[in-house]
């Protein structure tokens, strides 16, 4: 038998989409190629499977710092001496700086996923223009470009980051398996059936907009007394996030989970589901919403109508009025066709199943 092939994925974020497919990733693929991943501490390393890859914990600071970056860059780098991988695969911005600088001069080959493109998200016209020529720029050192979306694609290529040869649009994707088994009843979290559940299952971060989340169930519990409400995860702005939730007086009716080990059992229970981002690549939460058969009402940036069909699966928003916003959620309980919506909704997530993605990306491997 001959010497299998091995990949070295970096991953140096921890909780969130990036954690959730890195993982995937490595389960759907590590019994066919000898795996080593490079992460952050924090990294919720048990989930992976036992012996899947060999492990190295590299942490980086969450704001630039040039000495503390080149410093895990050298690091990467002895290690990618070290395991000597056919490819490195990085994943997110601050993965793709560090991972191909850290590659750089070595023999392998590069595969970079920013899972949302740094100059696509808020920030200074300044800052916009360094991460645009830094991404050209690493860009040629690259062998292949995954993007989770046409909508990355095309971002890419209006900004001229690469020829379009070099990009590969693979889809992100769930554990349909694991969605369509879960069976939670609500009551086991203390709710009551009558109860109108309405929850969001991402970081707690200004991209995902929880404050405006704060607006919007502020005013449906105004309307709706019996209104209950879900935030599934964490992150750096959980403290302004429950300071909003006092504002607009929900504290006491929303759970702020942290980070679970299966959201979807939280999901499941959820009677509309919410994403109020502000850009977004592509949006894991949604795959995994409708996979449960929930209607959706998500602001149509980025990648978002790629997933959510308007009408279909849920409401696409135009605006970001909580006030508008509260009105089409609560207009979901009086849906004359909510179980065709839901019904919709599963048969849409079928193009989701991380095995596509898990098959595409080996497939893309083969062909490098």
């Amino acid at each position: 038998m001959g010497k299998r092939c091995k990949i070295l994925h970096i991953a140096l974020v921890h909780g969130g989409g990036v954690e959730v497919y890195t993982r995937m990733l490595i389960e759907h693929t590590y019994k066919h190629y000898d795996t080593v991943l490079i992460c952050a501490s924090a990294y919720n390393k048990k989930l992976l499977p036992a012996n899947a890859c060999a492990i190295y914990d590299v942490d980086v600071p969450r704001k630039i710092s040039v000495r503390e970056d080149l410093k895990a860059a050298l690091a990467m780098r002895k290690i990618i001496k070290k395991e000597n991988p056919e490819f490195v695969y990085c994943h997110s911005s601050m993965a793709g700086a560090l991972g191909r600088i850290a590659a750089l001069g070595l023999e392998c080959k590069v595969i970079y996923n920013p899972h949302g493109w740094s100059f696509d998200m808020a920030g200074s016209s300044k800052k916009k223009k360094f991460y645009r020529f830094l991404e050209k720029f690493l860009a040629m050192t690259t062998d292949k470009i995954v993007t989770i979306s046409e909508y990355e694609k095309r971002i890419a290529l209006n900004n001229k980051i690469c020829h379009e040869n070099k990009i590969e649009v693979i889809y992100n994707g769930i554990d349909l398996d694991i969605c369509k088994s879960i069976n939670v009843e609500r009551t086991r979290f203390g709710y009551k059936e009558k109860d109108f559940i309405v929850g969001c299952a991402a970081r707690l971060s200004e991209q995902k907009d929880p404050l405006l989340f704060a607006e919007v169930a502020g005013y449906i519990a105004k309307k709706q007394p019996d209104a209950r409400f879900i935030w599934v995860g964490d992150g750096e702005l959980r403290e302004n996030f429950i300071t909003a939730l006092q504002k607009n007086n929900v504290f006491d009716q929303t759970i702020i989970t942290g980070w679970v080990d299966n959201p979807c059992e939280y999901i499941s229970i959820f009677d509309v589901a919410v994403l109020l981002s502000k850009w977004e690549g592509f949006g894991l939460c949604l795959a995994e919403y409708i996979a449960l058969g929930k209607p959706v009402a998500a602001t149509n940036v980025g990648a978002v109508s790629e997933i959510i069909q308007d009408g279909i699966c849920g409401k696409l928003i135009e605006h970001r009025n909580p006030v508008l916003i509260a009105e089409e959620v609560m207009a979901f309980r009086q849906c004359p066709n909510l179980n065709a919506v839901k019904q919709k909704c599963m048969e849409v997530s079928e193009r989701f199943n991380f095995k596509i993605t898990s098959d595409k990306t080996m497939k893309m491997i083969a062909d490098l």
